[in-house]
């Protein structure tokens, strides 16, 4: 056993878990010395592993993170203290075909850059939740590629807001059937500045770059100090809209689609509510006018 042979052992070379379609490896329990991995960590097509339990103490991958095809494995439980990942600048994250996964939490202290950064065919991950710490991509003297495709229950990229746009060199958002919130700052700017990017096949409101540009510029309408004003509901809706906005404002309301076309002219409402159930399901933008501000929110038709 690796404990017995290497006693007091807090560095390896790299790791390497392969291929164990006879459900043997459940954990990483006899790795618990180790700190730090001075190559990668690359597990693959183990039947039986769950989670990375028997890794609390590792803080460094020097190289790679590469997580492909387990089919068990539901969480990075156990890599609570990694903290970076691509210390040599060559190295890359990439999480795919993980059939049961729903839990990145995990990930939650990982702040250095990533390099490029996969999140592909994880057909149960609802939420990139526990990616908030990832701050850049690459490897600081190069942009890296963040590319997120085939996520079935996917539904936002939100907890990549903290990413520094400017290390995208190449974006690629496509087959995440679920996925309509992608009008997050980084995202929002690498287009803006005419970044290269794949958008396709995913839900209403990130279907393109063109309807990503258009909740972009609704998102900058919203973050003016503003938030607090305006609440529709139900959200997503049916149809029938609640509107609550202070009761001594004039608002002129209008509704545009995700392509930025006027749907609704705008108009006074005085009954509180706004009715969709005329329109094909997608995600809207309704505008807020008083004269004197603007005021932008996302529905959802269903």
């Amino acid at each position: 056993a690796f404990p017995v042979d290497y006693p007091g052992c807090t560095e390896i070379g790299r790791v390497y878990v392969l291929e164990d379609a006879f459900g043997d490896i459940t954990n990483f329990n006899g790795l618990n010395s180790i700190e730090k991995i001075e190559g990668t960590l690359f597990v693959l097509s183990n039947a039986a592993l769950t989670d990375f339990s028997g890794l609390e103490n590792l803080t460094s991958i020097r190289d790679s993170l590469v997580v492909i095809a387990n089919g068990a494995l539901t969480s990075f439980n156990g890599l609570d203290n990694l903290t970076e990942v691509n210390v040599s600048g060559t190295g890359e994250t990439i999480i795919d075909g993980n059939a049961v996964l729903t839990d990145l939490s995990s990930l939650g202290n990982l702040t250095t850059s990533v390099g490029n950064l996969v999140i592909a065919s994880n057909p149960a991950l609802e939420t990139l939740a526990g990616l908030e710490s990832v701050v850049s991509l690459g490897n600081g003297a190069s942009v890296g590629i963040l590319s997120i495709r085939d996520n079935a229950s996917l539904t936002s990229l939100g907890p990549l807001i903290n990413m520094d746009q400017t290390t995208i060199g190449f974006m690629e958002i496509r087959d995440n059937i679920n996925l309509s919130i992608c009008d997050i700052e980084p995202i929002c700017a690498h287009l803006e500045n005419g970044g290269p990017a794949a958008i396709e096949n995913n839900a209403p409101g990130c279907n393109t770059p063109q309807e990503v540009e258009v909740a972009c510029q609704t998102v900058a309408v919203d973050d003016v100090g503003l938030d607090g004003l305006i609440q529709l509901f139900p959200n997503p809706t049916t149809g029938l809209v609640q509107i609550g906005a202070p009761a001594d404002s004039a608002w002129k309301v209008s509704v545009r689609d995700a392509m930025g076309r006027m749907i609704f002219q705008p108009h006074e409402w005085v009954d509180g509510a706004i009715d969709l159930s005329a329109l094909p399901a997608g995600v809207y933008f309704v505008e807020f006018n008083d004269g004197g501000q603007t005021i932008g929110r996302r529905i959802v038709r269903q």
